[in-house]
C-alpha cells in the first residue's frame, strides 16, 4: 500500500475526522492531519480544504511559522477568486478563525467552535 493510500485509509477509518479537525478543531492525531494536508496541497495546490488542515495542524504541532504560512496561502486562494460560493462560505470563516487562534487573541467560548452554524 503506498503511502497516500494508506494515510486516506487511516483518515476514512475514523468517520468524522474531517468534521471534528475542521469544526471542533480536534483530532486524535494532529500528525495524520498534517500527513493529509500535505498530500492534499501536494496533489491539488490551488485547494483550499488542504490549506487550511495543513494550517491547524501545524499549529497543534507546534509549527505557528508553518500554519501561518498555511492560512496566508489560504488568503492568496481565495483572493484569487476561484472558489465555489458554498466553499467560500464554508472555508472562510474556518480561515479567519485559524488566523484569530495563530494570533493568540482571546475566543470566547462560542467562538471556540469554529462555526457549527456552517456545518454540511
Amino acid at each position: 500500500m503506498s503511502r497516500e493510500a494508506e494515510i486516506l485509509a487511516r483518515v476514512i477509518e475514523n468517520r468524522d475526522f474531517a468534521r471534528s479537525l475542521l469544526f471542533d478543531d480536534c483530532t486524535d492525531d494532529w500528525n495524520l492531519a498534517g500527513e493529509l494536508g500535505e498530500y492534499l496541497t501536494r496533489i491539488h495546490p490551488d485547494m483550499i480544504f488542504g490549506h487550511i488542515v495543513l494550517a491547524k495542524a501545524r499549529r497543534h504541532l507546534g509549527d505557528n511559522v508553518g500554519a501561518i504560512a498555511e492560512v496566508n496561502r489560504c488568503r492568496e486562494v481565495i483572493a484569487a477568486g476561484d472558489l465555489a460560493p458554498a466553499e467560500l462560505h464554508l472555508l472562510a470563516p474556518l480561515v479567519d478563525l485559524e488566523e484569530r487562534r495563530l494570533s493568540g487573541e482571546n475566543l470566547e467560548p462560542d467562538e471556540q467552535r469554529s462555526n457549527a452554524d456552517s456545518e454540511p
